[in-house]
């Protein structure tokens, strides 16, 4: 009784704190017409003496922190311009940035026709050229080479390898500094040697990379990432990660920004800090870019692939037990495979829908369903025949078309509480510990639950007597938090992984709550009659 007690107190406190969510403001930031939200009201800036309003400024193409957006105010989107909009608010100015090379920014800014550039790291050694600000977020720097080259370098050092090797081409971008001595000093070298080879940006390093035009160039992670993503490249090339991260900093003129006006933005990355906002700034963006990234991989393809064939099995093996019809055995495929994510992307108002974006899976869907009814019509002709079919060898107890099916079952519902969340946090939707799991259960179980209403008139076994939408529920919440607590800087080995676990955990939960047969607490629980 004690635990039934306690069982009904903790779904009490569970569903009290799930409505409250969704009555908040929860709509995902993608349906916003805004790229930049509007600052939180209580964040008022501070009254402002020293007379600067406006900053002159430029931007270079380096998504996902900086990249062209027609339409949208001044042309130019991203992760830079967000934070640099919270922050300007906060001290009282606006900035009218223009596209520029970053070459051409530093040039303004010493000669004074300039007042700001986003995203400089400033070496270690310091640089009495310009004043920075606080850093306002971290990246982690690779030397990134052809997969054909990796025997040939000893890339333990990556300073050492420019210097040393003296056919070693170095992509750049003119004008970049790093926070290392040695590597900047390292790239000084490989200029004056005639080594090097300009860049507009990471893009066009990745593709003189591939192209065999340079041996190598370094960049941010997050951003030669995003270029290989953004520019349809499939990642050919080796990655040499750099030991530590690196703050990234707004950069001033030393001619014309003020004193006060220094310490006003300095004050307002601190103000960001403390209340939260530029850390739910740094996950949105960068979980979403990562996410992305590891998404567009061959082996995240073959396992959507894996759970769209798994799910449309596990609908021709309940519509032969059930005696359904051909057309009977496409919807009961059909609904797992591919109604949670149409239900998902309703709710997020996506277009175009997930299902519609490629014919491929509804292809999978229709060849798994044909394979199947060949596979039946095949052991009926030979049943008819009279072949001797006790000849086969007989599989194990354990092996039955209900577990089959539950195991097919339990391996789509793996896949798509993954895809789920990556949709989630691709569409920016806030708060992500509720979206999250929601959208994960909702493209996981929610086509299961459809094809069960289709096939058990009422009596739904996944809303009642089984833990079904609860095992991606509780995954896709764990997933959640996990980006949630993690540090501003994350790398996409720890998103992997992170997807790996929750694959296994969600198909390990789900098999282990079938074979134990763990059924979930009744809503109407009555004690029974003495």
């Amino acid at each position: 009784m004690r635990s039934r007690a306690r069982t009904f107190v903790l779904f009490a406190t569970f569903s009290i704190v799930t409505l409250w969510g969704l009555c908040g403001p929860v709509l995902p930031a993608a349906m916003a017409q805004d790229v930049i939200e509007a600052p939180a009201p209580d964040l008022e800036p501070p009254h402002q003496s020293f007379g600067m309003t406006s900053l002159r400024g430029g931007w270079i193409m380096s998504q996902p922190y900086q990249s062209p957006a027609p339409g949208q105010l001044q042309g130019v989107e991203g992760l830079d311009i967000a934070i640099l909009t919270d922050v300007l608010h906060l001290a009282g100015m606006e900035a009218h940035l223009r596209r520029q090379s970053w070459q051409d920014q530093l040039h303004d800014l010493s000669a004074g026709r300039g007042d700001i550039a986003l995203g400089a790291f400033q070496p270690e050694t310091g640089d009495d050229r310009f004043h920075y600000s606080l850093p306002y977020r971290w990246a982690r720097i690779a030397l990134y080479v052809s997969n054909d080259d990796t025997g040939l370098h000893d890339t333990t050092d990556i300073a050492k390898l420019i210097n040393e090797t003296a056919d070693f081409r170095l992509g750049i971008i003119p004008g970049r500094l790093f926070a290392d001595p040695a590597l900047n000093h390292a790239i000084d070298t490989a200029t004056r040697a005639g080594r090097i080879v300009a860049a507009k940006d990471d893009e066009d390093n990745l593709r003189n990379l591939l192209a065999g035009r340079i041996d190598g160039f370094v960049g941010d992670r997050l951003g030669v990432s995003t270029a290989a993503l953004e520019a349809g490249l499939k990642f050919q090339a080796a990655e040499i990660v750099m030991p530590g991260i690196t703050s990234v900093h707004f950069m001033f003129s030393k001619a014309t920004m003020h004193p006060d006006a220094l310490a006003a933005i300095d004050q307002a990355i601190k103000t960001l800090e403390e209340n939260g906002q530029l850390k739910k700034r740094l996950h949105s963006s960068i979980s979403s870019v990562l996410m992305l990234y590891i998404l567009d991989t061959r082996l995240f393809f073959v396992l959507t692939i894996l759970g769209t064939v798994a799910f449309a099995v596990s609908g021709v093996l309940i519509a032969y037990r059930e005696n359904f019809s051909f057309f009977g055995a496409l919807v009961l495929s059909a609904l797992p495979a591919l109604g949670g994510g149409a239900l998902r992307d309703i709710l997020l108002d996506r277009h175009p829908m997930g299902m519609m974006s490629s014919p491929l899976y509804l292809c999978l869907v229709g060849v798994t369903v044909l394979m199947g009814f060949a596979i039946i019509l095949g052991l009926r002709l030979m049943a008819r025949r009279d072949w001797n079919l006790s000849r086969l060898p007989k599989a194990p107890r354990f092996v039955t078309i209900a577990n089959i099916q539950e195991l097919t079952d339990s391996l789509g519902m793996a896949v798509f509480t993954v895809s789920g969340l990556a949709i989630a946090i691709s569409m920016d939707a806030e708060p992500l510990w509720l979206w999250g799991p929601i959208l994960a259960m909702l493209t996981a179980a929610g086509g299961g639950i459809l094809r069960d209403i289709v096939r058990q008139s009422g009596q739904v076994g996944t809303l009642k007597t089984e833990f079904y939408a609860e095992v991606p529920l509780f995954w896709g919440l764990a997933f959640s938090l996990f980006l949630l607590t993690r540090p501003n800087v994350l790398a996409p080995e720890e998103i992997a992984l992170a997807i790996v676990i929750t694959v296994l955990g969600t198909f390990v939960t789900r098999m282990t709550v079938v074979f134990l047969g763990i059924r979930p607490f009744p809503f109407g629980w009555m004690p029974r009659p003495k």
